[in-house]
């Protein structure tokens, strides 16, 4: 880096990507360069950012945002500090770009280095803290008092008037679902979006609704590797959840395969249940098996007894007349 910097480049970038099959964090480092800084004090107003270049790290786009006169003009407690901050500039393309652009969740730390690239001066606070980038964030994250301006002296931190400023950005990646954090497939760092997926509503934050953390893991992985959990995972439940995903975003591949997990393991108990989750989400293979299943003798009445039969009636009412056909036809025979 410091035959860069000796070669004139004022703004400098390294990341890395954890993990060798399923990274859960990336990191980076951005070095931004202000030269001739005492003039641009002097030319920048109150409440004005100098900024530097965007940087990507972890599938987003940042930001260093340094206010030589403080961020608010009439904030007199804080106008003899240097102000900085990092902000979410834009989401990078990736997989943030179609389950959640607006939001990233990342440690960061602030430093000033000198010209042989030595850090000389550290922000304050923990650069452990875990801090939620969003569009109500405004500024970003950072340090109201990063440094005193009379703290910068010549020689250390302005040698040649120029102020180097280095931030360190650990991002997480993954999505979190009822406390849970979902890895995201390598693949899907770089990927663009599988066509099924669109950008509803507000684009300014884009959330998955009705889906868990096990469900969502299993329909990224599908997406992406193009394989699916083994039956031996699919229980009912799990099942249910993964088939009403995958036909919300039409992936009919995987819905079948949930649908024939669903249709192996069919009986009295469940049969209400699968007949409307078929019903809802179009699913002949089992239709047809709860069909049999109910015109086997004494089954339609037994389910009739039961708690649920009002609410199948009303979902299921012309697969109950297929029922009672069938069972007529079978009679008569």
């Amino acid at each position: 880096m410091a035959a860069l910097r000796a070669a004139g480049r004022k703004q400098l970038s390294a990341s890395t990507l954890s993990g060798p099959n399923c990274p859960t964090k990336a990191t980076g480092s951005h070095v931004f360069r202000i030269s001739d800084y005492s003039q641009v004090r002097d030319n920048v107003g109150n409440g004005t950012a100098v900024q530097s270049s965007t940087f990507a790290v972890g599938g987003h786009d940042w930001q260093i945002r340094c206010y030589p006169n403080h961020p608010n003009g009439e904030d007199k407690e804080n106008e003899d500090w240097i102000s900085v901050y990092l902000r979410r500039h834009a989401t990078a393309w990736g997989w943030a770009n179609f389950i959640k652009p607006a939001n990233a969740t990342a440690k960061f730390e602030m430093s000033i280095l000198d010209q042989d690239g030595k850090l000389v001066h550290r922000g304050g606070g923990s650069k452990d803290q875990r801090c939620v980038f969003s569009s109500s964030t405004g500024m970003g994250w950072g340090y109201r008092k990063f440094i005193k301006h009379a703290d910068l002296q010549e020689g250390k931190h302005l040698k040649g008037d120029s102020l180097t400023l280095l931030c360190d950005v650990t991002v997480d990646l993954g999505l979190e679902f009822d406390g849970a954090t979902v890895p995201v497939p390598e693949t899907a760092a770089v990927a663009p979006p599988p066509p099924s997926f669109e950008l509803r509503g507000d684009t300014a934050e884009l959330r998955i609704d009705d889906m868990d953390a096990n469900v969502c893991k299993a329909l990224l992985q599908f997406i992406y590797t193009d394989s699916a959990p083994e039956m031996d995972q699919l229980d009912q439940a799990m099942a249910e959840r993964l088939l009403a995903a995958a036909d919300t975003y039409k992936l009919e591949k995987l819905k079948k395969i949930c649908e024939e997990a669903l249709c192996k393991n069919i009986n009295m108990g469940s049969v209400a249940a699968n007949l409307m989750l078929a019903e809802r989400h179009g699913c002949p293979l089992l239709k047809e098996a709860c069909l049999q299943l109910l015109c086997a003798p004494g089954n339609l009445e037994a389910v009739m007894a039961t708690d649920d039969y009002e609410q199948l009636l009303a979902e299921c009412a012309s697969a109950l007349l297929e029922v009672v056909v069938k069972k007529i036809a079978g009679q008569q025979q």
